[in-house]
């Protein structure tokens, strides 16, 4: 079932008798979606769009992998619809509400009926003489204004969906690979260089709109990742330096201390948040920041994270060198029910309604100030959610709990406050 995300608002009772304060937290969960054929095939996911509600998941020797369900099912498409892609080799993709390009080597390819057949966009080395030098469309993006960049050893530029092209940048001004491009708050458009040892890249910079373009900043620095911000904030992901932070739309750029890995992948602006991609293997390799990029916080995926993408509000996936995950938020309002009596023990009540779909409200109570956790757990012993875990005065609260996001079955919730620790079992019925 597909999850449907709601946001639930409590109603006031009369038994309060003074003021509460309502607050509202974070659910996230984040499930392993690709097909299990797939598993364990190191599959690298290089590339990830949405486009009218399909997810489109380019790799690096299957092609592309189109899900018309969050990444439940699976429908790859390779030579047989026209995607005739080097080795099966995508490594760009960009997603309008008309179309879908694919940058291949040599090759743009264009879909117009949702992936199911594509056709020659560009035929990269033919038509414009090698303008991204070897020919692979590395980077795809389109401007506010609707004009389609791609990015290589070079870059070119279309006005008109993508049916003609023009050359804008040489090789010798994009040496050694354009891998990323993107656009700041201000109209200036920005474009990140990779590629070469000893380091070579950095930041292109164009003023007009992409016509002509300068090298700028962050000069020998190989840049993964590239995305904008509000308020003329820049971010930068590096191959070995991690990220990098610009305030004046890439002019200037700080490095960004508050994450430990080096190893950028990617970086992506959602509705959600923003979220760095590293190559971090057996260690955390994504992150996420609601402030922009100053403050960051790890997620729970292990290893090389490639590619990020906003599926809606509150989805997001994540393209890995394993498949594709995604990483979900739930909003859970909580207002403490506060009367004008301490209560006199400690106590967890049972649910209600009991069993429930999709939400359900958790009363608790305690004499004293404590510090208290209120988690959730499936009947492996999983922790599924924490909705409460902070210091909170005596008084009585209640928390809504909402399972959208999660299966029927039977499930477990478990309070702590000082030495007072209590189990109840709840019933989850769609």
């Amino acid at each position: 079932m597909k999850a449907k995300w709601v946001l639930q608002f409590l109603i006031f009772v009369p038994i309060l008798v003074w003021a509460q304060q309502q607050k509202t937290q974070e659910q996230t969960s984040i499930e392993y979606r690709w097909p299990a054929e797939l598993k364990g095939t190191s599959t690298n996911v290089k590339a990830l769009v949405v486009s009218n509600g399909k997810i489109f998941a380019g790799t690096d020797d299957h092609f592309i992998l189109v899900s018309a369900d969050t990444g439940k099912t699976w429908t790859q498409y390779g030579k047989e619809s026209g995607l005739n892609a080097s080795g099966g080799t995508i490594w760009s993709l960009l997603a309008t509400p008309s179309y879908v390009l694919a940058g291949c080597d040599s090759w743009i390819f264009k879909s117009t009926d949702g992936g199911n057949s594509w056709s020659t966009a560009v035929d990269i080395t033919k038509s414009l003489g090698g303008s991204i030098g070897d020919g692979s469309a590395l980077a795809l993006f389109q401007s506010k204004e609707g004009v389609i960049f791609a990015g290589g050893f070079g870059m070119i530029r279309s006005s008109d969906n993508g049916t003609t092209w023009t050359r804008v940048a040489d090789e010798w001004q994009t040496y050694p690979y354009v891998w990323n491009i993107t656009e700041a708050s201000s109209g200036v458009l920005i474009a990140g260089i990779s590629g070469g040892s000893p380091n070579l890249g950095g930041i292109l910079i164009s003023e007009d709109k992409g016509v002509t373009w300068a090298r700028s900043s962050l000069n020998n620095k190989n840049i993964s990742g590239l995305t904008a911000c509000s308020s003329g904030v820049v971010l930068a992901n590096t191959q070995s330096e991690g990220v990098y932070r610009s305030e004046d739309n890439g002019i200037s750029w700080k490095q960004v201390d508050a994450i430990p890995e080096k190893n950028g992948e990617t970086v992506v602006r959602t509705s959600s948040g923003i979220f760095a991609g590293f190559s971090a293997h057996t260690r955390n390799g994504l992150y996420r920041s609601t402030d922009n990029g100053v403050n960051w916080e790890t997620i729970g995926i292990k290893g090389i994270v490639l590619s990020i993408a906003q599926f809606d509000e509150k989805t997001v996936l994540v393209g890995t060198s394993d498949g594709m995950w995604v990483f979900k938020i739930n909003l859970i309002t909580d207002v403490p029910r506060e009367t004008s009596d301490v209560p006199q023990n400690f106590s967890l009540s049972q649910n209600y309604p009991n069993p429930f779909n999709p939400a359900t409200m958790i009363k608790f109570q305690f004499p004293i100030s404590n510090h208290v956790t209120l988690k959730v757990y499936d009947v492996l012993g999983k922790e599924i959610a924490t909705l409460v875990d902070e210091e909170r005065p005596a008084g009585s609260y209640e928390i809504q709990f909402n399972g959208s996001n999660l299966p029927s079955g039977v499930y477990f919730y478990t309070i702590k406050a000082g030495n007072f620790t209590q189990t109840k079992k709840m019933l989850l019925l769609k």
